[in-house]
């Protein structure tokens, strides 16, 4: 597969043959995570005949060189699980750190804020157009922002959690670039119960 920038649903198509003497039974096509997908036309295939097996693998959360894999389970008596490894190189328009954003242990009540750095590595200015909160629990400032090439902002994320419990969800920055309209970041942190001054959980 070839190299794109994140968030674009890569597409490619695997040839199927049965080389054997015996009919190829394909029971099943496991992949390596959600981000991948397959469609196969035939899952029977007698000698010498072929099949087409669609892979597509969706590029949101990943920035880099990504290896992933699916593998054909049949009744090959020779490979009766084969592998087949595809890779690509994800592209940004931003440079984004940390990715994730984890907030830490939170205090239940207690406002915390973390900064994320984001870099316009393009050559062209791109605005950031709006910020959404897959889970509205985090507020964005700026939420609004236009960097010229290699500028770079500095973005505070804030929560207040009001109950204990691990949580996520992820940041979708929308931009005005053709190559990249949407930039979903990851977040996640594990609210704890308040303590008072003696160490010991508030009685309500």
């Amino acid at each position: 597969m070839k190299s794109v920038y994140s968030g674009t649903v890569l597409k490619h198509n695997v040839r199927v043959y049965n080389s054997g003497t015996g009919p190829l039974d394909i029971y099943n096509i496991a992949v390596s995570c959600g981000c991948t997908t397959t469609d196969l036309k035939k899952h029977h295939l007698d000698p010498n005949d072929t099949t087409d097996l669609t892979i597509r693998f969706d590029t949101q959360h990943f920035v880099g060189s990504v290896t992933k894999s699916i593998t054909i389970v049949s009744n090959d008596p020779v490979r009766r699980n084969l592998e087949v490894q595809f890779h690509s190189t994800i592209r940004s328009i931003f440079d984004i750190n940390p990715i994730p954003v984890y907030f830490g242990k939170l205090p239940v009540g207690q406002l915390t804020t973390v900064s994320m750095g984001i870099k316009n590595l393009e050559k062209q200015k791109i605005a950031i157009v709006s910020v959404f909160d897959s889970a509205q629990m985090i507020s964005v400032s700026p939420g609004r922002e236009t960097l010229n090439p290699s500028d770079s902002i500095e973005v505070h994320l804030s929560v207040t959690p009001d109950q204990a419990g691990p949580f996520a969800g992820h940041l979708v920055f929308t931009t005005d670039s053709k190559k990249q309209r949407r930039i979903t970041i990851p977040y996640y942190y594990i609210a704890v119960p308040e303590r008072n001054q003696d160490g010991e959980q508030p009685q309500h």
